[in-house]
């Protein structure tokens, strides 16, 4: 039987550098946005599919439903930066959904207008 240990701390620098060289910047900044501000699992930050997408910009409209509940009842954990952020995050994912898929259907069920 083998036990599994943590890694020390040079195998976890060179995990680190591996993320670095092989995760483009755009995606790792992507991610470390996303999950600041809703739950996610690491397979869905890694689906980059418009399916994928999808999915989370769901996520991101109940997270940003219930912030804005918070607001409007003057919830004491109400944030008005946190709230920016889901906005700005969900936009970013909706502009990236429209400009790859500006026909597919499930857009205006997430609200999504298409220009195209």
């Amino acid at each position: 039987m083998t036990q599994h240990s943590s890694p020390t701390k040079d195998q976890a620098r060179d995990i680190s550098k591996h993320l670095k060289t092989t995760v483009p910047s755009e995606q790792r900044a992507r991610a470390r946005a996303l999950v600041t501000l809703i739950p996610l699992w690491t397979e869905e930050l890694n689906d980059t599919s418009n399916a994928g997408r999808l999915k989370i910009l769901s996520k991101l409209r109940r997270a940003l439903r219930v912030e804005r509940q918070h607001g409007a009842r003057g919830h004491w954990s109400y944030d008005l930066a946190r709230h920016k952020a889901m906005l700005d995050a969900y936009r970013r994912e909706a502009n990236f959904v429209r400009t790859q898929s500006p026909s597919c259907k499930l857009l205006s069920i997430y609200g999504i207008q298409n220009d195209g």
